[in-house]
């Protein structure tokens, strides 16, 4: 399995349409059987439909251990990570009972910082 990174340059996000570009080539390489990792760094802030419509469908399809082993989020500021989470929480309350994203946010970070350590 290999890694692709993608670097969103923009720094306001808002439109849904720009969200299901990205989302439509993120699922092409996570159906070739890479990893993603996706460097929001320049991303100031992010709408509500934006994260939905790239992160919010993206869990839906995956499932949320499935996304958080497939993907990676990195340089994203404090906001527009409050955002992603607020989107990937609504859509967890609309299916089954699922494990809490911040849970596993923060298992997936140990994890890491585990492996640094070694």
């Amino acid at each position: 399995m290999n890694e692709r990174y993608y670097t969103i340059s923009e720094t306001d996000l808002g439109s849904r349409t720009s969200a299901a570009r990205f989302r439509l080539a993120i699922e092409k390489a996570l159906a070739e059987g890479d990893s993603v990792v996706i460097d929001l760094g320049p991303v100031i802030s992010a709408s509500d439909s934006w994260a939905d419509e790239l992160f919010g469908v993206l869990i839906a399809r995956l499932g949320l251990e499935r996304f958080v082993d497939l993907v990676r989020i990195r340089g994203a500021a404090p906001p527009v990570l409050r955002t992603i989470a607020n989107v990937a929480r609504e859509r967890l309350n609309q299916g089954a009972s699922t494990p809490d994203f911040a849970l596993l946010a923060v298992k997936r970070l140990a994890e890491s910082r585990g492996r640094a350590a070694r």
